[in-house]
C-alpha cells in the first residue's frame, strides 16, 4: 500500500486524492505518513496546509506528524 500511494504522489494525477485521503485513517503509521505525502503532492498547499494544522494537533504517531510538518514546509 506504501508503494501504491507513493506511485499515487507521482502521478500528479489530483483525481487520486481521494484515495490518499481515505488512507489518512490507516492504522498502520507506515501507510498514513506515506498518505500525508501522496496527498501532498496532489492538493493546493493552502488545502494541505489546512488539513495539516489540524492533523498535527491530532495524530498520534510522531513520525506521522513530522510527515505532516516536512510536507507543509516543502515548495
Amino acid at each position: 500500500i506504501r508503494n501504491v500511494l507513493i506511485a499515487i504522489g507521482n502521478s500528479g494525477d489530483r483525481a487520486l486524492a481521494g484515495e490518499a485521503t481515505f488512507l489518512l485513517d490507516d492504522d498502520a503509521p507506515l501507510i498514513r505518513g506515506a498518505a500525508v505525502w501522496a496527498l501532498s503532492k496532489l492538493i493546493s498547499r493552502a488545502n494541505f496546509a489546512a488539513r495539516a494544522s489540524d492533523a498535527i494537533r491530532t495524530e498520534a504517531d510522531e513520525s506521522v506528524r513530522g510527515e505532516w510538518r516536512h510536507a507543509s514546509a516543502s515548495p
